[in-house]
């Protein structure tokens, strides 16, 4: 017998600097060694027997590596059985005892011997379970296991218990099961699947996944790599680049505890997450199979899918579509003091019938005032009436003083240019309301010398720093607006929800 950190050294030197990722109780876990010098080459399903109790992945797994459904097991051999029947309730009468499990008397016959791996089964006591240099199956069974894949493309299955596995070389396949496990990739392309209990899921080297696709249950991804699994626990991931979340489910990325100095670009049709660090470095996830997001503190990219997206800004001047889909987009943060404050939101819902939340039953949000709303605004850039909606708290705001909606091109009369002291054309042309806003949003604020105020206030062209356009502006609406909303087709009253 060995402790789990002397099987450590012993078996995998490398690993010395993961040890202290491992909670003393477990390495200090005595571990007893199952020999695989005598484990047999899978040659043939009946030997699966032994495993008849798989299900989901595991089972998907051990299919693929063997090329024959688990269904489709017969034949298996009396010295095998006692495993199969205590370790999975198959039905087969056995002996109360345990048998050593690397035996080699499963019944076989030839089926591709030279692609099938080794097969080494643990028992339900804390076993130390090593592989070989090929393609293995391993299976820990119950207690406290310590797993090794070593080299080759290996599936490696702790069960019960609170396990540690070492994948090794290889792309390998790691189940941890039931427990709090520590799960480490190791080199090569590795997929570990996640399950329930408190686990530590160690990429390592490669382009690692962590898969919760059969949990069957929503996840948030939250800041430092943690996965909030709700009533089956919270993983830590480390050197992890792909996360697969279980279909169908509310999953969320979630960046609103992030730390000062982050941000995030987020883009659910792309499946891609990019961290914006502080010192202006980036990490780069892939996420499959999420629906919500939540950004962080500063300045976010969020875009949807054609999912029903609950898309978040967060603090910060954030920009958010929605793509396809019923969304419902949040500039702010909403449980934030003065939600929107200092903040300039673009917003762009897409297809589908979207919902604008700029508003709660205890907030109003972008209430900055200033000239042209520049301390803070909501601009909406495709609002369709009768499709979309508003949210908005009751009472707070006045069409056409801190909100307004107008039909697309149609918020601005511009005015021919001419010369100095001559007298302007009466023939109005129409700007759109795009132009002044995308010079205000990419910082170009006009000169507040040059601009007046009230209902009919100009801002002339010498007001912007850059300008295409020679001719000033005037704007039909005050300019102390904290929503704009760019409709593209006639605005209704009934197009508000009030709070």
């Amino acid at each position: 017998m060995a402790t789990v950190q002397q099987a450590i050294l012993k078996n995998q030197p490398s690993a010395k600097d993961k040890l202290d990722l491992i909670p003393d109780a477990i390495k200090n876990q005595q571990v007893t060694e199952v020999k695989s010098s005598n484990a047999p080459a899978l040659t043939n399903s009946t030997a699966l027997s032994a495993i008849g109790g798989l299900s989901g992945a595991e089972k998907s797994a051990v299919e693929g590596s063997i090329l024959a459904p688990v269904s489709s097991i017969t034949g298996i051999s009396s010295s095998a059985a006692p495993i199969a029947a205590e370790s999975f309730s198959t039905g087969i009468t056995t002996k109360p005892s345990i048998q050593p499990t690397t035996s080699s008397s499963l019944t076989s016959r030839p089926f591709f011997p030279f692609f099938f791996p080794k097969f080494i089964i643990g028992t339900p006591r804390s076993d130390l379970l090593v592989g070989t240099g090929s393609t293995d199956i391993v299976l820990g069974l119950g207690g406290d296991d310590l797993i090794f894949g070593l080299g080759g493309n290996d599936i490696l299955l702790g069960n019960d218990g609170h396990d540690v596995m070492f994948g090794g070389f290889g792309d390998d396949r790691m189940f941890g099961g039931r427990g709090n496990d520590y799960v480490f990739g190791d080199f090569g392309n590795d997929t570990i699947f996640g399950d329930s209990g408190n686990d530590v899921l160690f990429g390592d080297a490669g382009k690692d996944t962590v898969n919760y696709s059969t949990l069957g249950t929503a996840i948030t991804l939250l800041p430092r790599g943690i996965i909030d699994k709700g009533r089956f626990g919270r993983d830590e991931l480390v050197d992890v680049e792909k996360i697969v979340a279980t279909p169908g489910k509310a999953n969320t990325i979630d960046a609103s505890s992030a730390r000062s100095g982050a941000s995030i670009n987020v883009n659910l049709q792309k499946q891609s997450l990019q961290v914006n660090l502080a010192g202006g470095s980036t990490l780069n996830f892939t996420v499959q199979n999420f629906v919500n997001v939540k950004g962080a503190a500063l300045n976010d990219n969020i875009t949807g899918d054609n999912k029903n997206n609950q898309l978040t800004g967060g603090a910060g001047s954030d920009e958010i579509t929605g793509a396809g889909g019923k969304d419902t987009l949040v500039g702010v943060d909403p449980s934030s003091f003065k939600p929107g404050t200092k903040e300039i939101d673009i917003l762009t819902g897409g297809s589908g019938r979207d919902k604008f939340v700029l508003g709660d039953s205890r907030n109003v949000y972008y209430q900055g005032g200033g000239i042209f709303g520049l301390n803070d605004y909501a601009f909406i850039e495709d609002f369709r009436s009768g499709q979309d909606k508003f949210q908005l708290k009751r009472g707070n705001y006045v069409f056409g003083r801190n909100f307004i909606a107008v039909q697309k091109g149609f918020i601005f009369n511009k005015f021919d240019s001419v010369a100095a002291g001559a007298a302007r054309s009466s023939e109005p042309n129409v700007a759109q309301v795009e132009n002044a806003v995308d010079n205000i949003i990419k910082g170009n604020n006009p000169d507040l010398s040059k601009v007046t105020t009230g209902v009919g206030a100009q801002i002339s062209s010498a007001a912007w720093p850059t300008d295409n356009d020679s001719s000033s502006s005037r704007l039909i609406a005050p300019v102390q607006l904290d929503i704009i909303a760019i409709t593209e087709n006639r605005y209704n009253f009934s197009d508000i929800d009030f709070v």
